[in-house]
């Protein structure tokens, strides 16, 4: 992966269980100007104990045979695929489709998830919103210890939708990229662009925005 800034559209559950709505997200991402495009993938049962709760995640899921048609779609247009796997038995059907792997804010204590995507052989982008700098470094030790070859990319970012300029800490990531010499960006989850340009001003090689 080059210094070159990557403009990802974090796409996630937007599709509504609609391949067609999935494939249009990815054609309107690239003409918005994005590089690289994101899904999540997940399973209602592992994200909540709640039959109720679970009923209304399913119609989002994202579903395996659909990945191959999405990643096609997304290099066709010279854009790259990553996905954001929320449990370890969703990260191998990634395997030779996706160009990096996210791991989310709240997985990334989950060591044994981020060994495993490590274990991919393609960049793995860590979120860091939320953690200690402590459960940071275990994070990329883990990394490490899976892959020691890894390229990892740090995103900064503030777990709250959305959030304010004011509070987005960004010299954050100037910190992040002096601890860990690795890349680093932001998860942006504010409305407007200014984050996303100080942050780029601030060293930022990748940007993820939430799109729809």
């Amino acid at each position: 992966m080059s210094n070159e800034i990557t403009y990802c559209a974090e796409i996630g559950s937007n599709h509504s269980g609609s391949l067609d709505l999935a494939l249009a997200h990815i054609r309107a991402a690239k003409e918005a100007g994005a590089t690289a495009v994101k899904f999540q993938l997940f399973r209602a049962e592992s994200l909540d104990s709640r039959p109720e709760v679970q009923e209304k995640l399913r119609p989002y899921e994202l579903p395996v045979r659909w990945l191959p048609r999405l990643s096609n779609e997304a290099h066709t247009l010279n854009l790259q695929f990553g996905v954001t796997p929320f449990a370890i038995n969703l990260v191998e059907p990634l395997k030779g489709l996706v160009d990096f792997v996210k791991i989310s804010a709240y997985d990334l204590t989950f060591d044994d998830l981020v060994s495993e995507a490590a274990k991919l052989y393609v960049p793995v982008v860590l979120s860091t919103a939320m953690a200690t700098w402590e459960e940071i470094t275990w994070a990329v030790q883990s990394a490490w210890t899976a892959n020691r070859e890894i390229d990892l990319v740090l995103l900064h970012g503030v777990a709250q939708y959305p959030s304010r300029l004011k509070e987005q800490n960004l010299t954050t990531i100037k910190k992040i990229t002096d601890l860990f010499v690795r890349r680093s960006g932001l998860s942006d989850h504010t409305l407007g662009h200014e984050a996303a340009m100080l942050a780029v001003a601030l060293g930022a090689t990748w940007i993820e925005k939430h799109f729809r």
